[in-house]
């Protein structure tokens, strides 16, 4: 009887649990891990560190990945708003779109999103990494913003120099150093090349200056 009842038991959970997780649901939970990643990078754009802690469930340097990013979007708002003060409001309309609020959303938007019971991967259509979710008790968290652990090692490695030379460059545009936009772009890869030369111990040169 005990042999029976726990096989009744058994299969009445085997059938619970994959109706959880019908094509249905599964389309389900992909919207609200791509709703719930949409909202983390709201919070990121908007610098808004304790919603994005609410918001996220992963590992220490992950987390310090998502904050620097944060802290990166508002040099790259600081140095938009130096250069359009000082040039005009055509200063920044070939800028890069690395950094642009509105497409770091819509790259969100148009992932394609891999759900494994109440883990999620949103990547692009053919890519196999991208952000890595959770759902905890509900909730969609963000365990990854690149889904690939040297990914994040590199570019935790190589945010900080490129924001000391936005915050750098952005100064010197404040305090009128530079005539044209060339002058400031020029500016940026000059300093970024020398910081990254510094860190692998070789010589530079000016953008200007031939290699030989």
């Amino acid at each position: 009887m005990r042999s029976k009842f726990n096989a009744v038991v058994a299969t009445t959970t085997a059938a619970l649990l994959f109706a959880c997780y019908t094509p249905a649901a599964r389309a389900d939970h992909a919207t609200d891990a791509k709703a719930g990643a949409l909202s983390y990078m709201q919070a990121l754009i908007d610098h808004d560190k304790d919603k994005m802690a609410s918001l996220f469930s992963g590992a220490a340097n992950e987390k310090q990945l998502g904050e620097q990013l944060a802290d990166m979007m508002v040099s790259v708002k600081a140095l938009e708003a130096a250069c359009t003060k000082r040039f005009g409001a055509d200063a920044m309309k070939n800028k890069s779109n690395d950094m642009n609020p509105e497409k770091m959303k819509q790259e969100i938007e148009q992932s394609e999103v891999t759900v494994e019971g109440t883990t999620a991967t949103l990547h692009k259509p053919g890519a196999k990494d991208g952000m890595q979710m959770v759902n905890e008790g509900g909730v969609w968290k963000v365990t990854s913003i690149t889904g690939n652990p040297m990914g994040t090692k590199v570019t935790l490695s190589f945010l900080p120099p490129v924001q000391e030379v936005m915050k750098e460059v952005t100064q010197e545009v404040v305090d009128g150093k530079y005539a044209t936009m060339d002058e400031v772009k020029k500016a940026g890869s000059d300093k970024m090349r020398a910081r990254m030369n510094a860190r692998m111990g070789t010589s530079t040169r000016p953008s200007t200056q031939p290699s030989h």
